[in-house]
């Protein structure tokens, strides 16, 4: 029997799986971007470099939150209730970090395309990747661990402080 958890969080684990396969299309695309960049380029190849690094790190967190989505959703799948409180500041935390690489990565894509001719393939590529890493980040890596709601997006924290401040007056 299937607990009403699992059946009502199953979207958040399609959307996790959705940005994990984004999270490996945007390095792909990085490391395709970093193997057709010109062999002249010198120092100016770091900005690839550093942007394939980062969706690495953006497909990390995408995986890690899979992984953990998936382990909780085999106990909710099992009518039973998940209690690791480590498992879910990890998932949380890690939401949190998804938002600076995601925002390094985004301006490492357009500085490198720049370098490279956003009209070549390096510049193409690391357009896509940088679409990629928006979908890996917003699908996958907002989605922290929890039981019920909305996800880990901008928006919901901004509420969230806001209802905080309410409460403290």
């Amino acid at each position: 029997m299937v607990s009403a958890t699992a059946e009502r969080m199953r979207p958040q684990l399609q959307l996790t799986r959705l940005g994990a396969v984004a999270g490996v299309l945007a390095a792909g695309l990085c490391g395709a971007a970093v193997a057709s960049y010109p062999p002249d380029a010198g120092p100016d190849l770091v900005f690839p470099l550093l942007a394939l690094a980062a969706a690495v790190v953006l497909l990390a967190v995408c995986v890690l939150q899979l992984a953990l989505w998936s382990r909780v959703f085999d106990v909710w799948n099992h009518d039973r209730d998940y209690t690791d409180t480590r498992t879910v500041r990890v998932s949380w935390w890690t939401h949190w970090l998804s938002y600076p690489v995601l925002l390094a990565g985004l301006y490492l894509c357009i500085e490198a395309s720049a370098l490279g001719g956003f009209s070549e393939l390096p510049g193409f590529c690391l357009g896509l990747a940088a679409l990629a890493m928006l979908v890996a980040q917003t699908t996958s890596a907002v989605q922290y661990l929890r039981e019920d709601g909305p996800p880990g997006t901008v928006p919901t924290h901004v509420r969230r402080l806001l209802a905080w401040v309410r409460s403290q007056r």
